[in-house]
């Protein structure tokens, strides 16, 4: 069931889930926020605790579902077109860059465009054809950039920002490209 919270004026609705877990988290996966709670915690305190992460967030969300409106979808690409792209990319780019990865898989994902695994394995969410190239190319980058620096730290950063300079526009941009997609899926059966 649906509840609201006030923060800073802010009217934020959740939904509280409770598991066999021992910490709390807050996702944000969908849009809306989930707090997932350990049986036993108190939904206030923890609500009262991160406050202010909830409302930077919920600021940040309701910008790119703004944002999303804008964003132009390039529906007619096909999937063998764009996996033909992706993988001439991601060879040409880890033989200039020195990245390593075993093969390309596509699968659709829930909240992620791209992971790579440490099986080096590259995961693609094939819904990331809709996106204009350069987006495509950044994060095929950004994920076999994972291949020499798995976590995203201040050396993996520099690493991005040798080709991707503008690479926090466009993160921002990704984010609002996500939910211009679910948008799009959410009314069209043909996906």
């Amino acid at each position: 069931m649906a509840k609201s919270i006030n923060v800073n004026g802010l009217e934020i609705r959740y939904e509280t889930v409770r598991r066999n877990i021992r910490y709390p988290r807050l996702e944000y996966k969908t849009g809306s926020l989930v707090l997932v709670l350990p049986k036993d915690a108190g939904e206030e305190e923890v609500l009262e605790r991160y406050r202010d992460w909830i409302f930077k967030r919920e600021l940040e969300i309701r910008e790119a579902l703004r944002s999303s409106a804008s964003k132009r979808l390039e529906l007619e690409k096909g999937f063998r077109e764009f996996k033909d792209f992706v993988d001439g990319f991601a060879k040409k780019i880890s033989a200039e860059c020195g990245f390593r990865f075993e093969k390309i898989t596509y699968r659709k994902m829930r909240t992620k465009w791209a992971s790579f695994s440490q099986k080096r394995t590259l995961t693609v969410n094939p819904l990331l054809r809709h996106l204009p190239q350069r987006y495509v190319e950044y994060v095929i980058f950004h994920e076999l950039v994972h291949s020499v620096e798995k976590r995203h730290n201040e050396k993996f950063w520099r690493l991005i920002k040798e080709r991707f300079n503008d690479y926090q526009e466009i993160e921002n941009d990704l984010f609002s490209y996500w939910f211009a997609i679910q948008r799009k899926e959410g009314g069209d059966d043909k996906w």
